[in-house]
């Protein structure tokens, strides 16, 4: 019988040691670098969370958010959330447009990559590059511009982004003229820095990269 009372004892103990759910509003969130902090609604300080406790299959956080969660203690003894739940929508004004923008004819976007496009291919017709050289152009920038208008889509909806490492790797590998008509048709990534930055210096690699190939392709075939 004691035996019984003391498994009894053990089991309860255990129950109480689960860390309860507590609730709290998304109040700062950064959704470019996958964090933010949540007030809770009790007055306690604000916790840390990040990205990967949000359920996976819905839509991405805003801040304003209602949430449940539970806090874990990493190993250097900070405080984050963990299991975080939504229980209401974002505000109107945090939510993101679901109409999407007008496009508009990107004028000068059509034409300088137009103008890159003929040149490489003279350069190509010249034979001091190979023709598989053009393709991978017309092959990057075919997928860059639809990462693009995925991504772009995704903000509207509120669904996961595509990173942007992977929009400025995209035009990196000879993408860069797909993204640069997608980002002046769809109105996308145009202003946000560090990203035009860092997305065309990115441009001027690639095309460093392809002149030191014209370059470099001529004297090979002399030696």
């Amino acid at each position: 019988m004691m035996r019984g009372l003391g498994h009894c004892s053990s089991r309860n103990t255990l129950v109480r040691k689960r860390p309860m759910p507590q609730r709290g509003r998304l109040t700062d969130w950064n959704d470019a670098r996958g964090f933010g902090y949540i007030t809770p609604l009790d007055g306690r300080p604000t916790v840390f969370v990040h990205i990967s406790e949000f359920p996976r299959h819905q839509r991405r956080p805003y801040a304003t958010d209602l949430l449940s969660f539970e806090t874990s203690v990493d190993e250097r003894g900070r405080t984050h959330a963990i299991n975080v739940r939504f229980l209401s929508a974002a505000s109107p004004r945090s939510q993101p447009r679901t109409s999407a923008a007008p496009t508009r004819l990107p004028v000068p976007a059509l034409i300088a990559t137009g103008t890159f496009g003929l040149a490489v291919c003279l350069v190509a017709a010249l034979g001091t590059l190979p023709w598989s050289v053009p393709l991978a152009y017309v092959v990057m920038s075919s997928l860059a511009f639809l990462a693009y208008a995925q991504d772009k889509r995704a903000a509207q909806t509120g669904q996961w982004r595509t990173g942007e490492g992977t929009l400025i790797l995209l035009g990196l590998l000879a993408g860069w003229p797909g993204a640069l008509i997608a980002q002046e048709t769809l109105r996308h990534k145009t202003r946000k820095q560090p990203f035009r930055s860092i997305f065309w210096a990115s441009v001027l690699v690639n095309i460093g990269l392809l002149v030191w190939l014209a370059v470099a392709a001529p004297l090979a075939g002399q030696t």
